[in-house]
């Protein structure tokens, strides 16, 4: 709604800018893909910049959630495929001093920023129009390369997670039909309800709780979905 406004706000000329500070969710998740295909067709995008700073990940004075300031400029090119490429920075370093701001906007202008404070990608306009903001995900601009390369499938074969088994839903959803407890019911189902960040130094996750089902219909019906998509994610093997 606020990027809509925003959008309404900013004169037709050519040249004129848009700047704002956006969740970093918003650069992946599906959710926000109408968001960025719009702001790419109303806008070139000229800097993404996101922080992988662990003591400041976030641009905003109070919230504790990684952000991105987006940075975005009418052009005279219609086709948004057709405009220069997006630059994507990501911060190694985030002060959170305004003069500090101000050297790192000035070495961005002047192409000078060191790999030190942070690196930056060049993305195609073409991707961008797609809704694709993937050099967000990684520190390092030739890592973004190799995983372009892989995708490709030169080195080994790679199928897309949804391919193989549908991914999902949210952990909203699970709750929304299931309820913790510490022992088990018939069914005997068991599920990771807590995700301790700060103690997680691990991909690899356990259950922790027993789940039962919320009485109803329609709940027992989701339960048995789900708990059907999460056998088949689990049984999955790589070639």
């Amino acid at each position: 709604m606020f990027l809509d406004l925003a959008e309404h706000l900013v004169q037709l000329d050519d040249g004129c800018t848009l700047a704002f500070v956006f969740p970093l969710t918003g650069a992946g998740a599906p959710s926000a893909l109408g968001v960025r295909k719009l702001l790419a067709e109303w806008f070139h995008i000229e800097w993404v910049i996101a922080s992988h700073d662990l003591d400041r990940f976030c641009f905003s004075e109070n919230t504790d959630i990684s952000e991105m300031l987006v940075v975005a400029r009418r052009h005279t090119e219609a086709v948004p495929s057709n405009r220069p490429p997006t630059r994507f920075v990501c911060l190694r370093q985030n002060s959170a001093l305004a003069t500090d701001a101000l050297f790192v906007a000035t070495a961005l202008h002047n192409e000078t920023l060191s790999e030190v404070v942070g690196s930056i990608s060049e993305w195609p306009s073409a991707k961008m129009a797609k809704g694709q903001w993937r050099p967000l995900g990684l520190t390092s601009p030739a890592l973004v390369q190799a995983v372009q390369v892989l995708e490709t499938g030169a080195f080994f074969r790679t199928t897309p997670m949804g391919n193989v088994a549908e991914v999902g839903p949210g952990g909203q959803r699970i709750r929304d039909v299931f309820t913790k407890h510490s022992s088990a019911d018939q069914a005997g189902r068991r599920a990771l309800w807590h995700n301790d960040t700060d103690k997680a130094r691990s991909l690899q996750a356990r259950s922790d709780v027993y789940i039962h089902t919320k009485p109803g219909e329609r709940e027992q019906r989701l339960a048995d979905k789900y708990w059907a998509g999460s056998i088949c994610f689990s049984a999955i093997k790589p070639d």
